[in-house]
């Protein structure tokens, strides 16, 4: 009987452990909500924009994902690991919003949900930029409507 209890004591800390490190891997990361405002800023004060200088954070590749994107078959094709449980996105629905993802050898460090309407990207597939060439033009046309073209 005592040898029983010892083995169901054991099993019992070997599946919390394994719940607290599946747990532990992933988690839901929050959108950059500071680099969000600070490109809004940007957009009605400045005629470029160079994300590398605007972040606060090291990364190697910013990736444009336009409305509608399906994140997880897109990540799949990137070869973006998924070392988030969840980002807070509409991306999948909205056509209101860009989803600009940026990512560290290639695991996601952040990103925001950029507002269309405060610079719009004017392409319809995935794009994906450097540190080193996140540079764009900042276009306003005569309806008001913010463009960043890449140079």
């Amino acid at each position: 009987m005592n040898r029983l209890l010892k083995i169901i004591t054991l099993i019992i800390i070997l599946l919390v452990v394994l719940f607290y490190l599946k747990n532990t891997k992933t988690k839901v990361l929050k959108e950059n909500i500071s680099l969000k405002n600070n490109i809004a800023t940007i957009v009605n004060s400045r005629n470029s924009i160079d994300f590398a200088k605007e972040t606060d954070f090291q990364w190697d590749e910013m990736i444009i994902f336009p409305p509608y994107a399906q994140l997880e078959t897109d990540f799949k094709k990137l070869k973006i690991k998924t070392n988030v449980k969840k980002i807070q996105t509409p991306i999948e629905s909205n056509d209101g919003i860009n989803l600009i993802v940026y990512t560290k050898n290639h695991k996601i460090v952040s990103y925001v949900n950029n507002r269309r309407d405060k610079g719009d990207f004017p392409f319809t597939n995935n794009r994906i930029f450097t540190n080193k060439n996140a540079k764009f033009k900042i276009i306003k046309d005569e309806n008001g409507w913010i463009k960043f073209v890449d140079n």
